[in-house]
């Protein structure tokens, strides 16, 4: 499963930091397909979903996903069972 982790990016806000829209303006993810998913303390994906569609709107960008970010420790069994359910 490792290399499926090698260009993923969870963060714990309401929002992506900064860096992830720089991040956004400096990449070209036209026709690709994006998966948004973050940890969290209460807000769930919030507006991280909208925020890559905004971001990329000629990719194709699925549901997010998000887990508690205190939780993530421990979560690994429930992240490999997410990734196997999106990459088909």
């Amino acid at each position: 499963m490792g290399h499926l982790l090698k260009d993923v990016a969870p963060f714990g806000r309401d929002i992506y930091p900064q860096v992830m829209f720089t991040l956004f303006r400096d990449i070209d993810l036209d026709g690709k397909t994006v998966i948004p998913f973050t940890t969290h303390e209460g807000s769930g994906l919030a507006s991280c979903v909208n925020d890559v569609k905004r971001a990329f709107p000629k990719a194709k960008v699925t549901a997010g996903w998000s887990m508690y970010g205190h939780k993530v420790r421990g979560g690994k069994a429930k992240v490999e069972k997410w990734i196997r359910s999106v990459v088909k």
